[in-house]
């Protein structure tokens, strides 16, 4: 019985030569079938957009992202890219927006508002315009309501024009310590021939010296008339601010801007009330 027949010996030389072969390519395609599993056509990468015309920039382990970088998840074939982390602007920096272009076209790329330390918008270049601008918008309805008292009888037209004497007087002191604490020019220090005949809603002279000629129900019309036109200027301006990819962003200029664009749709309710109701 301790010897084995020619048949049991081979078996056994079976067992000890080719199952372990057989084991070990097992495992190998188990490790192969798990790293395939793990290998995700879709895996999530961090990129930096480049420059219109430049290519994105990929990071790894070995190349950090900086912090304005954005992690995405390629989506498969006429899928659209999911964006993990949005990313954030860098000190100083401007996040920007991209806007992806149809097949065969370069994607469009707007500056976005830059962010101070704390993560909030810092204000841009289109708020400097808007308040530069509209302190001159102001300045003319204030000229407009100087002619009130010499030129009407009607307590309802001077005591439109005493309010807004006062609320866009006021407004343009914020408007001017607002520059100021930015260290941006305020409009009587801009250089000489600053246009701002193209701004929305601004008299021309014409316009104001047949104001200044009119009186008494001529006058009520005309000023009822042209400070609508003129209060609808600044509404416009209001919105190409907030509309611009920058614009507007900042806390203190949002709602200096949101107010403004309420406060003067109200008069422009009252003001036109008050010409319906003219005979």
């Amino acid at each position: 019985m301790t010897n084995l027949s020619a048949t049991n010996r081979y078996f056994v030389l079976f067992l000890f030569l080719i199952v372990p072969g057989i084991i070990g390519f097992g495992c190998s395609t188990a490790e192969e079938v798990t790293d395939e599993a793990d290998t995700d056509t879709t895996e999530a990468r961090t990129v930096q957009p480049g420059e219109p015309g430049e290519a994105t920039e990929e990071f790894d382990a070995e190349r950090p992202a900086p912090e304005a970088s954005r992690v995405v998840r390629p989506g498969a074939p006429g899928e659209e890219t999911q964006v993990l982390t949005p990313g954030r602007s860098a000190q100083g920096q401007p996040a920007r927006i991209v806007r992806p272009g149809a097949p065969g076209q370069d994607s469009e790329v707007e500056e976005g508002p830059q962010r101070d330390r704390s993560g909030e918008p810092v204000y841009s270049e289109a708020d400097v315009t808007f308040m530069q601008e509209m302190i001159l918008h102001h300045a003319q309805a204030l000229q407009m309501t100087a002619l009130v008292p010499d030129r009407t009888e009607t307590e309802s037209i001077k005591r439109m024009a005493d309010r807004m004497e006062r609320s866009q007087g006021d407004e343009i002191d914020q408007m001017l310590k607002w520059l100021e604490r930015r260290g941006e020019e305020s409009p009587e220090h801009l250089h000489h021939g600053h246009e701002h005949g193209d701004m929305h809603g601004m008299l021309s002279n014409e316009q104001m010296e047949e104001l200044a000629a009119a009186s008494g129900e001529e006058f009520d019309r005309l000023f009822l008339e042209y400070m609508i036109f003129h209060h609808e200027g600044a509404i416009h301006m209001v919105n190409e601010l907030l509309s611009s990819p920058a614009g507007g962003q900042e806390t203190e200029s949002f709602a200096f801007a949101s107010h403004v664009e309420s406060d003067q749709r109200i008069e422009i309710q009252r003001m036109q009330q008050m010409l319906d109701n003219m005979p």
